[in-house]
């Protein structure tokens, strides 16, 4: 039974994990079937020592149901439902992580149910708290474009404001995520072709360069762009002087990035001076 394909995703639960994906299984809103909520249980009591012996099919099937004889296909059935119960633990335990997430699909919701006094207070707080995240990435350009895109489809499903400036911001954002976005993999692209010999084909990358190349102003509070910009010319024509403007650039706006994208461009600015040197 260990080689079922729940196993592998037990084992890379924390103690914690195990104990509230026992909480959840017993949920009559996730799972209404007892049998898949005792076999939570004992997975749980038998966590993390999962073994042949423990976990063979005799003996889980006679925890489950004691005293009956061995149906291999009913305990394969029970497996599969505690299977898809664990993936759906995991999809919840994500949501609850992306508090952004969870704010866009009120947000929906509440449109479509057109319960639009709520909407408006929704959208207005959920702005003002990505207003307020001083870290910018390409993801956040994404969540601002989905905000803006959730209030344009409000604007045209009531037709309550005379005036809307949400298919603008929609826009905006969107350009934004897709340069932000872009540049970052041009660089990535740019890397690999160079240390694994591979060839990437992508003409939208010199539209993103130009871009900001004929407009440096527009983007210079803009470091997710403005940076990989920089990075990507350095990169690609290995130019000293793109080095030392990026180095500096982050220097100044390295707050305004999360820790991962700060990691990836130190990894950038790193390995140039070691082919440099």
């Amino acid at each position: 039974m260990l080689q079922h394909k729940i196993f592998p995703l037990l084992r890379s639960l924390s103690r914690r994990e195990m104990t509230r994906f026992r909480e959840f299984a017993e949920s009559p809103y996730f799972n209404k079937h007892a049998v898949v909520r005792d076999l939570a249980a004992t997975l749980s009591d038998l966590y993390p020592d999962f073994n042949e012996q423990n976990c063979s099919r005799e003996v889980l099937f006679q925890k489950l149901w004691p005293g009956e004889a061995h149906d291999q296909k009913k305990l394969a059935v029970h497996f599969t439902y505690a299977l898809r119960l664990l993936e759906q633990f995991l999809q919840v335990e994500q949501l609850q992580k992306h508090s952004s997430l969870e704010s866009q699909l009120l947000l929906e919701q509440l449109r479509e149910r057109k319960q639009f006094g709520r909407f408006e207070k929704t959208l207005q707080r959920v702005e003002q708290a990505a207003d307020r995240r001083k870290r910018r990435s390409f993801e956040w350009y994404f969540r601002r474009f989905q905000i803006a895109a959730e209030s344009d489809y409000y604007f045209t499903a009531s037709a309550g404001r005379k005036r809307d400036l949400s298919l603008q911001d929609k826009q905006k954002y969107l350009n934004l995520y897709f340069l932000a976005t872009k540049l970052r993999d041009a660089c990535e692209m740019a890397v690999r072709q160079r240390i694994l010999r591979v060839s990437y084909e992508d003409p939208l990358t010199a539209l993103a360069v130009d871009q900001v190349a004929a407009s440096p102003g527009v983007f210079q509070q803009e470091p997710a762009i403005n940076l990989y910009y920089r990075l990507y010319r350095m990169i690609t024509e290995q130019a000293p002087e793109y080095y030392f403007k990026a180095l500096e650039q982050l220097q100044e706006q390295q707050e305004q990035l999360p820790d991962d994208e700060l990691k990836n461009i130190y990894n950038y600015l790193q390995n140039y001076c070691i082919q440099r040197i």
